[in-house]
């Protein structure tokens, strides 16, 4: 469609820790984070939970976050989740 978007990595920065959606090992073993805004028991093999962000940085180099989602506002993401969400 001629689209051209400047795709951004959060790879190798504090980002999803930031936003919650990455754990620290300390946060890991005591079983208790923030995710969703809200506290969340975790398990203890879980590093990484499911959130998307989209940001718009306008001509004066301001940056908005204008979309995010966390757990399950993340199918239209995911492909198959929309067909499982529909089946009997």
């Amino acid at each position: 469609m001629g689209w051209k978007f400047c795709w951004v990595s959060s790879g190798k920065s504090d980002f999803n820790y930031d936003f919650h959606v990455s754990f620290r090992p300390e946060e890991v073993q005591a079983g208790r984070t923030i995710y969703n805004f809200g506290e969340k028991k975790i398990g203890p093999e879980t590093y990484t939970l499911s959130g998307h962000s989209v940001f718009y940085k306008n001509p004066h180099g301001d940056i908005f976050r204008t979309y995010g989602t966390f757990g399950r506002g993340s199918e239209q993401f995911m492909g198959i989740y929309g067909y499982f969400d529909v089946l009997p």
